[in-house]
C-alpha cells in the first residue's frame, strides 16, 4: 500500500507557514526584533485551530527546525539498539506512519550525522505532505555536504524553483571538481525546475558542460555508469533543443541509447523530434509504448500516426491508453475526436469518415508542436 500523507487543515498548513517564517528570523539573527514578534502574536489564531494531534505534529516541526539553527554535535557511537531503533524508523518511513519516525528520530537522531539527519527528516515532512518545511531540511543536509547526490537532487526536487539558481550555476560554474552525477543533475534541474528556464545560450553552455563530463572515463570518475551516462545524454539533447540545434540533440539521444537501449524517455524524445521525417521515429515511439512509458506523448504520437493511416481499431487501443494520462485540453480534445471518428469506422457497417476524418486528421508537425519535451525527462535525474 501507498503511503499516505497527513490530511493538513488550513490551519496546520498556516501554522506551518508562520514556523517557516520565524524559523527565517532566526537564520537571519532577528528573532527578537519586532517583525518576529509580530509573527508570533500571528500564530496564536492558527494555534487554537488545531486538534491535539496537530499541535504535537506543528510543535514538532517547530523544534526540528530549531535543528537547523542550533549548533548540532557530532554523532554517539553507534550502537546495537541506537541501530535497532534507527531500523525501526526506516520501517515507519516504509509504512507511512510519519508520527512514529519523526519521534524515532528526535530519540535517536544524535547517533546520525547531522547533514544525514536533516535529510531523513526532510524525507519524513515530505511523505507527510509538508513539501515546503521538507524543502528546508533538504537544503541544510545539502548545505552541509554539498558534494552529497542524494542531498542534492533532494534538495533541487522541493525547493522553490527562484530559489535553486544560484545552487545549479554554482555546480555548474566548476564542473571539473565534482562527481559527473551532481553535475548532471545541476543539468536536470537546469532544464526542468527553472522559472524562467534557461536562456538558448545558457542551454548551449550546459550542453557543452555535460559533452566534457560524459566524456570522461569511467575509472576516472567512478560515478559514471552507463544508466547515469544515458540520464547525462538525455539532458545534454535537451539543452541542444532549448537552444535550437535538433541535429545535436539527436545525436544525444542517440548516443544515450547505446548505452541503455531500453532507456524509454530517450526513446520517446528520439522518437517525438524525428517523427514525420525518419521512418526510425515510428519504431523508437512503439518501443517506448512497449516499454511502458508513464507519458502521454508516445501514444499520442501513435493514435495520430494510426488514424492518419486509417488503421482505427490500433488507434481506439492506442487513444484508451492515453487517456489514462494527463494532459492538456488540446490533446485530450484530439484524443477524444479521434475517438470518436475510430469507433464510427470501426462499428459494422462502417461509415464514411468524410468531413469528420479531414477536420481530425493532423500532420506530424502538428503533433510534435504541441510536445513539451521538458516534460519528457521529468522523474529523471534532479528533474
Amino acid at each position: 500500500m501507498t503511503p499516505k500523507p497527513w490530511p493538513l487543515s488550513a490551519g496546520y498548513v498556516e501554522f506551518a507557514r508562520i514556523s517557516r517564517e520565524l524559523h527565517q528570523f532566526f537564520v537571519e539573527g532577528r528573532e527578537e526584533s519586532p517583525e518576529a514578534d509580530e509573527v508570533r502574536e500571528a500564530s496564536e489564531g492558527p494555534w487554537h485551530a488545531l486538534n491535539e494531534t496537530e499541535r504535537a505534529r506543528a510543535a514538532g516541526l517547530s523544534g526540528d527546525l530549531g535543528t537547523l539553527v542550533d549548533p548540532q554535535p557530532d554523532p554517539e557511537p553507534m550502537n546495537p539498539q541506537a541501530q535497532s531503533k534507527l531500523n525501526e524508523f526506516y520501517e515507519a518511513r516504509e509504512r507511512g506512519d510519519w508520527d512514529r519516525a519523526l519521534a524515532l528520530l528526535w530519540r535517536w537522531g544524535k547517533y546520525v550525522s547531522p547533514p544525514l539527519l536533516a535529510y531523513l527528516r526532510g524525507t519524513v515532512w515530505r511523505g507527510a505532505g509538508d513539501r515546503e518545511s521538507a524543502a528546508l531540511f533538504f537544503e541544510h543536509a545539502h548545505r552541509l555536504e554539498p558534494e552529497n547526490l542524494e542531498y542534492f537532487i533532494g534538495y533541487l526536487k522541493s525547493a522553490d524553483p527562484s530559489a535553486v539558481r544560484r545552487d545549479i550555476d554554482r555546480i555548474l560554474d566548476r564542473p571539473a571538481d565534482l562527481p559527473a552525477t551532481v553535475v548532471i543533475s545541476a543539468a536536470a534541474a537546469a532544464a526542468t525546475r527553472l522559472q524562467p528556464g534557461p536562456s538558448p545560450e545558457d542551454s548551449r553552455r550546459y550542453a557543452a558542460i555535460l559533452g566534457e563530463v560524459l566524456n570522461r572515463p569511467v575509472e576516472a570518475d567512478s560515478s559514471l555508469g552507463p544508466g547515469e551516462r544515458s540520464v547525462g545524454y538525455g539532458f545534454q539533447g535537451i539543452h541542444h533543443q532549448f537552444a535550437g540545434d535538433t541535429r545535436a540533440a539527436i545525436e544525444s539521444y542517440t548516443k544515450g541509447l547505446a548505452d541503455d537501449p531500453d532507456a524509454g524517455f530517450l526513446l520517446a524524445a528520439r522518437g517525438l523530434l524525428e517523427y514525420g521525417s525518419n521512418p526510425r521515429a515510428i519504431v523508437d515511439l512503439e518501443r517506448a509504448t512497449r516499454l511502458g512509458v508513464d507519458l502521454v506523448w508516445p501514444y499520442f504520437a501513435l493514435a495520430g500516426d494510426r488514424f492518419r493511416e486509417r488503421r482505427f481499431q490500433e488507434c481506439l487501443d492506442l487513444c484508451v491508453i492515453a487517456q489514462r494520462f494527463d494532459a492538456p485540453d488540446s490533446v485530450k480534445g484530439l484524443l477524444a475526436e479521434w475517438t470518436a471518428v475510430a469507433r464510427a469506422e470501426s462499428e459494422p457497417p462502417p461509415a464514411t469518415a468524410g468531413e469528420a476524418f479531414a477536420e481530425a486528421v493532423r500532420t506530424p508537425d502538428d503533433l510534435r508542436a504541441l510536445v513539451p519535451f521538458g516534460a519528457l525527462f521529468q522523474g529523471q535525474g534532479a528533474a
